[in-house]
């Protein structure tokens, strides 16, 4: 279980892709000598980056400083159901490790809890739809889109659509459709071996999420909706439950980019005296990779037939107060094919 642990002048970043690798969802840090530092988990990772955290930051700032843990003497006295049950008391269920440390605060045990826990009940939810947007036409990705449209570009050795419901698959997801128009028979024919996949047939563009308001009448409680230029590797299941187990009306997908303006810009008083000159500056944010869980109530917000943006839906989620969750992934599991650079 080495791969749980890690020193505590690693990045958020590395954590979080260390977290991505791993199934339990917690680090633990220990210093240089192996002293244990804290605990540092998903939850502590979303948190930091949604409050401006630089990813290059240490995690050693972001650590949970007294978690629970064992004495080797208490781990002797108890089985993994006693430690179970004295967490429930304590109302600490979310947590799935629990390290066991000698006198010198080193770690000589890791109990992992997954198998003794009540897990969330997640059996139907794996029904829930999952809409690849492919209606647009392309035009970042002109002129290839002029041929074929961009849910079948090559993307790994076969297209991005068949790549990410692959993935989707991987994770048990069994009920697939995809949201048509640009070339729209096209892709009917080519998807039309794979007998879970459905369309959703648009009369004219309804914009990025407007055509959801034609499967009103589907019965689900969530809905995943993925852009069909956003190749994500990250455990799609982690987000389900994210989204499931806070109660989000609406989860967004994010992940943290580095932007460099590529001119120095000068810094100037009221007088406009010059002041100094800063050399391609670098900015971070948070950046929407095209990912979206929403419960099915949402689906009344979005106004039948006609053009209707995700930033809209945004809008009247945010007015009515509907929660709204942020679940960041590793910039290393998002790729954004949709934008075609010339050199």
């Amino acid at each position: 279980m080495t791969n749980l642990i890690v020193k505590t002048s690693i990045s958020l970043k590395e954590a979080l892709i260390k977290l991505g690798k791993n199934k339990e969802k917690c680090l633990l840090a220990v210093s240089k000598k192996g002293k244990f530092e804290g605990t540092l988990n998903d939850g502590d990772i979303r948190r930091a980056l949604i409050k401006g955290a630089d990813s290059k930051g240490k995690l050693k700032h972001h650590l949970q400083r007294k978690p629970f843990y064992l004495t080797v003497k208490q781990f002797k006295k108890n089985s993994q159901k006693n430690i179970v049950d004295l967490l429930n008391k304590k109302k600490l269920t979310g947590i799935d490790v629990v390290p066991v440390l000698d006198k010198e605060k080193k770690i000589k045990k890791i109990l992992t809890l997954e198998k003794f826990k009540k897990k969330p009940k997640l059996k139907n939810e794996y029904l829930t739809p999952v809409v690849l947007m492919a209606g647009g036409k392309g035009i970042r990705l002109r002129p290839f889109t002029n041929f074929f449209p961009k849910v079948l570009m090559p993307f790994s050795n076969t297209t991005a659509g068949d790549f990410i419901i692959s993935h989707f698959r991987k994770f048990g997801f069994k009920n697939f459709m995809i949201s048509v128009n640009h070339k729209k028979q096209l892709i009917k024919s080519y998807f039309a071996k794979n007998l879970d996949v459905n369309f959703i047939e648009e009369k004219k563009f309804l914009g990025t999420i407007g055509s959801l308001s034609l499967i009103r009448k589907i019965n689900f409680k969530n809905l995943i909706c993925i852009n069909c230029d956003t190749i994500i590797t990250s455990n799609i299941s982690k987000i389900l439950e994210f989204h499931i187990k806070n109660k989000n009306d609406l989860t967004l997908v994010v992940t943290s980019k580095k932007f460099k303006i590529p001119y120095g810009y000068c810094n100037i008083n009221k007088n406009k005296k010059f002041l100094s000159l800063v050399e391609k500056p670098e900015s971070s944010y948070l950046v929407n990779v095209g990912l979206y869980i929403l419960k099915k109530e949402l689906i009344s917000l979005i106004p039948k037939s006609k053009k209707f943006d995700v930033t809209e839906l945004l809008e009247k989620t945010t007015s009515m107060k509907k929660k709204i969750g942020v679940f960041p992934i590793s910039a290393e599991n998002w790729i954004d094919i949709g934008t075609y650079e010339k050199n």
